[in-house]
């Protein structure tokens, strides 16, 4: 047995409450420290992953030799509203509808940067327009397969 699972073990059959709840104890800071390790972990892959594929979106797999893999998926750039809804309206009048779709919150429509550079024909509502969303890079994910 791990040390862990002796913790695990000392919580489920220990001799006394207190007993019990030490083992408990050590074994949620041990969890936190897990936590913490494997998060400072993840950023390290993600810097990886991201050095490796340069602003390209993709996927970095690394096989461990013991079995395994670790897999990082750097997702596409996605875009974000920065203006504020009304003056949105205000300002692209009927076009508002074309390039953007309401949910809770304001976001541009997935065919945004098609409909502005196509659709659009007036530059200042381009500009309005374009102005408005800015391109957020998305959190690589990782994952671990065992």
């Amino acid at each position: 047995m791990t040390n862990l699972e002796n913790l695990l073990h000392a919580v489920e059959n220990g001799p006394t409450d207190a007993d019990r709840a030490s083992a408990a104890l050590t074994l949620a800071r041990e969890a936190e420290r897990l936590e913490a390790l494997v998060a400072s972990a993840k950023t390290a892959l993600r810097s990886l992953a991201v050095d490796r594929l340069g602003s390209t979106p993709g996927v970095v797999v690394l096989d461990a030799p013991t079995g395994g893999s670790v897999a990082v998926t750097v997702p596409r750039p996605s875009l974000r509203v920065t203006g504020k809804r009304e003056a949105l309206q205000a300002a692209l009048g009927p076009l508002y509808g074309l390039l953007f779709e309401e949910r809770v919150t304001v976001a541009p429509r997935a065919d945004f940067r098609d409909v502005v550079a196509n659709g659009v024909h007036d530059e200042a509502i381009k500009e309005i327009a374009l102005r408005a969303v800015e391109e957020v890079e998305g959190t690589p994910r990782v994952s671990f397969r065992f």
